[in-house]
């Protein structure tokens, strides 16, 4: 019986999903003011063709002057008012579909952190997909869940997380205040 439990308990450990920043608490990530994150400035080796046109602007040049490939990641512009939301990218899929990619925030032209903790990928757990920013200086952005057996097209699931976006003497800062499952 002891070894029984044993094995159902390692398989359980094995098969589990590795946990994901949207099962944690809602914590600021460190970045915000203290400027860009570095890219890596990834070889494209000829996959320019892959990409959209890439977003202009004082914010884009920031991302790419800091090594990132700038990139449109839904079909329109993500601003409102003094925030913008960007796009920037590290590789590619060998499908051209992004991956190790970063969604940032701009608020009046100044970095002010981004929506993942974590770079993400196109098809996989935590990719951010809608991004709304709102009248009242909060932010939504709907990130995938995958479960297993999901195809990289269709997510089972989907995470609303909520953001304030504060101004600070030191500069701007988005901050994660709330998150809802919208769909499981």
């Amino acid at each position: 019986m002891a070894l029984h439990l044993f094995t159902v308990v390692v398989l359980a450990g094995v098969l589990a999903a590795p946990a994901s920043w949207l099962d944690e608490p809602l914590q600021p990530w460190g970045d915000g003011p203290q400027g860009i994150p570095v890219g890596d400035g990834a070889a494209w080796a000829g996959r320019d063709a892959c990409l959209d046109q890439a977003p202009e602007g004082p914010e884009a040049a920031q991302l790419r002057a800091a090594g990132w490939r700038t990139f449109q990641f839904s079909d329109r512009a993500i601003a409102r008012g003094d925030v913008t939301v960007l796009a920037g990218l590290r590789a590619l899929t060998p499908d051209c579909s992004p991956a190790a990619f970063q969604a940032f925030v701009f608020v009046a032209g100044q970095y002010a952190g981004t929506l993942s903790p974590m770079l993400m990928t196109a098809g996989k757990d935590g990719v951010v997909g809608m991004v709304r920013v709102l009248p009242d200086q909060t932010m939504t952005a709907e990130f995938a869940r995958y479960a297993a057996g999901d195809s990289e097209c269709c997510p089972s699931g989907r995470v609303r997380v909520t953001y304030r976006v504060e101004r600070q003497a030191s500069g701007p800062r988005v901050v994660p205040v709330d998150r809802k499952v919208i769909r499981e």
